[in-house]
């Protein structure tokens, strides 16, 4: 019984097969199949497109997470040499202790989106851009009203912003 199966499983593949090759044949399918084959190479050369426009995001979105988290990296080492000052006022020390801490979230969140960005896929790719945008974005602000602070601080525009 499992053999007659098999046969009348291959027979109709082979008539399916058969019907194919005699439509193919046909003139007035071979400008269809034409069409069809044009379009299947304007697909493939534009799925290499989107593939390599996905790939040049993705070293951008790296090279930017990449500076960012050496830059929080310089700056936590900076702060960590300062917090082993023994000779630190109580005041200062829990300033700088909790600017390190929000120091290292930032930093955290940089290497989620870093992690988010290596392993992404082309189908999750759109969803990963967006975060990782709103991470890259929001650090990037998060220096910015750093920088703000110290000029409120000391009184200078050290970054000359015009704040």
């Amino acid at each position: 019984m499992f053999t007659t199966k098999k046969l009348i499983r291959h027979a109709t593949m082979m008539g399916l097969v058969g019907v194919m090759f005699a439509q193919c044949a046909s003139p007035e399918n071979h400008d269809s199949m034409d069409a069809r084959a044009k379009a299947a190479v304007e697909a493939e050369a534009e799925a290499a497109r989107i593939k390599e426009e996905i790939r040049a995001e993705r070293a951008a979105f790296q090279q930017d997470l990449r500076d960012k988290r050496d830059e929080l990296d310089r700056r936590l080492a900076e702060l960590d040499q300062e917090l082993a000052d023994t000779k630190l006022k109580k005041e200062v020390r829990e300033e700088k202790q909790a600017l390190r801490d929000e120091m290292a979230k930032q930093r955290s969140g940089v290497e989620k989106a870093w992690n988010d960005v290596e392993n992404a896929t082309e189908e999750t790719w759109k969803d990963v851009k967006e975060g990782v945008s709103k991470t890259s974005s929001d650090v990037g602000d998060w220096f910015k009203q750093q920088a703000e602070n110290v000029d409120k601080k000391t009184g200078a525009d050290a970054d000359k912003d015009g704040h």
